[in-house]
């Protein structure tokens, strides 16, 4: 089933707002039960599915989505090393385990030769 664009942005809005990535499986859950009671939202779903999958399709399928797509997110480690996102890189790859970027930054390895 493909989920309405416009419920699953309100959802990634939502979790954004919650710093989802942030949170424990036992903080998420409250939220899940929430959006699955909710008119607006659970409510919608309804119309397509059962109401015991509702909870579940909202976590295994829209919110998981997010979590991927939040975490190919190529700033977001810089951010987490406070650098400014927007600070030009001279050379950006992909690599096996991540994007990595070349420039004046030197990247210090700290486990492993």
């Amino acid at each position: 089933m493909r989920t309405p664009k416009t419920l699953r942005d309100e959802l990634w809005a939502k979790a954004d707002e919650l710093g989802w990535q942030g949170l424990t499986c036992v903080q998420k859950s409250p939220h899940y039960e929430a959006w699955t009671r909710d008119s607006e939202l659970g409510g919608r779903l309804s119309y397509y599915m059962d109401l015991r999958r509702i909870r579940i399709y909202l976590k295994d399928t829209i919110m998981k989505g997010y979590i991927r797509d939040r975490q190919v997110d190529p700033a977001r480690p810089l951010r987490a090393l406070r650098i400014d996102p927007a600070t030009p890189m001279a050379k950006a790859y992909e690599k096996p385990r991540g994007r990595a970027a070349l420039g004046e930054r030197k990247i210090l390895r700290t486990n492993g030769p």
